[in-house]
């Protein structure tokens, strides 16, 4: 999984991690952006949520919501996260890929130098499949490693929580924080407010994060999610027209996500939802 220890590798071959959590019932969010040496970042996004829910730092000061970077990793050391040497967190197989597609695009600039339309015509990538050989180099160069991590839990009270956890694209700019760090961008989970009639949901994305952050993808498709039933439009309907809507911000978005509906209190009536669009149209 491109989470943690085997993350995809910073364009300078470090692994750099992004992770949020969200509790539904009070709507705190925690998240990690860019962290090195953490390695299971969601556990981070957790400590920052635990913080917010324990109230005002000494002196009045607001806990944060979001630690990025080194000192970001630094901050959650205090709170008892585990920190490892960020070398440990890179494995052989994502040291295989971080220089498969580093040739890819030294060959994709050659090219581009040389001839204005060749660029275009550098084969696709292939797609992944189940059988993959952890030994040819001819896998390692077909993936690209976009297996972000997503859940969404609800306990025997209804209330639900949603998690992202991410190392990021491949050759990512160091620094560069993810949708799974961005709030109402990688996940998403309410309550259900039987008052004013809106479902408790739980939402989780995967994709391409830049595409999700400019749709606030989770967030955008919780809240279609949750507003009362309507027998004209299914909520498989009410997500397409979400993720169609926000293709209309960049050319060839792609994304996928997870969510979870729950109605009538008691009932606990739970609707599970899968959706992906790679491109969006």
């Amino acid at each position: 999984m491109n989470a943690g220890t085997g993350s995809n590798l910073t364009w300078d071959g470090i692994v750099e991690c992004d992770a949020s959590i969200m509790d539904g019932e009070s709507r705190r969010w925690g998240a990690v952006g860019a962290v090195p040496g953490v390695q299971n970042p969601v556990h981070g996004a957790f400590a920052l949520v635990q913080q917010q829910l324990a109230g005002l730092l000494p002196g009045g000061r607001v806990p944060p919501m979001m630690v990025a970077g080194a000192s970001g990793a630094e901050t959650l050391a205090r709170l008892g996260v585990l920190l490892v040497n960020p070398d440990t967190m890179v494995t052989d197989r994502a040291q295989r890929r971080h220089q498969a597609h580093r040739r890819i695009c030294a060959d994709a600039a050659v090219a581009a130098s040389s001839e204005p339309d060749a660029a275009s015509a550098i084969p696709a990538k292939r797609p992944r499949t189940d059988h993959a050989d952890p030994d040819n180099d001819d896998d390692i160069l077909a993936e690209w490693n976009h297996d972000t991590v997503g859940a969404i839990a609800m306990d025997h009270g209804g209330h639900i929580a949603a998690a992202v956890s991410s190392g990021g694209i491949s050759l990512k700019s160091g620094g560069r924080v993810g949708e799974a760090a961005v709030f109402g961008a990688g996940c998403w989970a309410q309550d259900e407010r039987p008052a004013s009639e809106r479902a408790g949901v739980g939402v989780s994305c995967s994709g391409t994060g830049e595409h999700i952050m400019q749709a606030l993808l989770a967030k955008s498709c919780a809240d279609a999610l949750s507003r009362p039933e309507d027998e004209m439009e299914s909520n498989v309907d009410r997500i397409r027209h979400v993720v169609l809507g926000a293709g209309e911000l960049v050319a060839e978005p792609s994304v996928g996500l997870i969510a979870l509906t729950a109605r009538d209190g008691s009932a606990l009536r739970q609707i599970p939802y899968l959706f992906m669009a790679m491109p969006f149209r």
